[in-house]
């Protein structure tokens, strides 16, 4: 880090003591958290999926969403943005518009598993169950496993559904999901 910073003062910033100013390399290397000049960036696609997310929550069907040619980055942004909990016509809506319980896309399925938990939407159990079985990532067991351990209910189904699934799952993931449902 020293070496970079005599380097980048020799050949950059101190012949321009402006952006030194501007830049305050010293905030961004050994500062806290995010530097104050830290940029604010704007994405304009994400801001489409919020409009639509809001809309949705203003009763707008989910057939009415323009959601045409998302991408897997967007549907993320949208569960992301939901409230914790819909109601079950909510998520009937969604399930009959997009058919998340039977998609085939792990990171949009994983997210619509655990909006399934938080709403306690039922229909998308069964293949959550599939889902549990035959996928081994930690970045979809542990949030899995980890909702559904919020609550006494979901933590016996949990247990239940592990039991099924453990030897599906790798040793290092055995003793993370045995510690997230102790």
């Amino acid at each position: 880090t020293e070496r970079f910073l005599v380097y980048l003062n020799e050949n950059l910033l101190d012949q321009n003591e402006s952006w030194k100013e501007q830049i305050r390399v010293e905030d961004w290397i050994y500062g806290p958290g995010k530097p104050t000049n830290y940029p604010i960036v704007k994405n304009i696609r994400f801001e489409q999926v919020d409009t639509q997310v809001l809309a949705f929550m203003e009763s707008t069907p989910a057939a009415d969403l323009e959601t045409k040619n998302w991408s897997t980055h967007e549907w993320l942004h949208f569960f992301d943005e939901l409230p914790k909990k819909l109601t079950i016509e909510q998520m009937q809506d969604l399930d009959k518009t997009y058919e998340f319980t039977f998609s085939e896309n792990s990171e949009i399925a994983n997210a619509w598993f655990l909006q399934s938990i938080k709403s306690e939407y039922e229909t998308a159990y069964p293949q959550m169950e599939k889902f549990l079985f035959t996928v081994g990532r930690g970045k979809f067991l542990y949030p899995l496993y980890g909702e559904m351990a919020k609550t006494e209910k979901g933590k016996a189904m949990a247990k239940k559904l592990y039991e099924k699934s453990k030897a599906n799952y790798h040793p290092i993931a055995q003793r993370r999901i045995d510690a997230i449902l102790e």
